[in-house]
């Protein structure tokens, strides 16, 4: 797994990283060293973080999976929302993702109107 080398690249230490992710020193050097390897859960999330494929990160491929991407650049707002989706646990995040969708869907049917949601 090249999660060293990719965390070597956005600058952080195995302590920083580790915050980063409420883990502890030992485990992210029990990765890096091949000791122990990630849950699926976590190569999720490694993979997510670093914005590559999961065959990348675990050294299947040399291509890194990342898709380019024309849209425009997340907004202040949108970008807080990704955030918040990438800091929180799979119960969290499946409220949150489930609240937007009943936002938007209640905001397309009642778009020739003025109204105001109540979650």
């Amino acid at each position: 797994m090249i999660l060293r080398e990719l965390r070597k690249e956005v600058g952080l230490s195995q302590k920083e990283f580790a915050q980063k992710f409420n883990l502890t020193q030992a485990t992210i050097s029990d990765w890096e060293i091949g000791k122990v390897e990630p849950s699926i859960t976590w190569l999720i999330k490694l993979a997510d973080y670093f914005e590559v494929s999961i065959d990348y990160l675990v050294g299947h491929t040399d291509d890194t999976g990342v898709i380019q991407n024309n849209s425009p650049a997340l907004t202040i707002i949108e970008q807080e929302v990704v955030d918040c989706m990438r800091n929180v646990g799979d119960m969290e995040r499946e409220i949150i993702t489930d609240t937007a969708k009943n936002v938007y869907k209640a905001y397309k049917s009642n778009k020739s109107k003025t109204s105001k949601y109540s979650l």
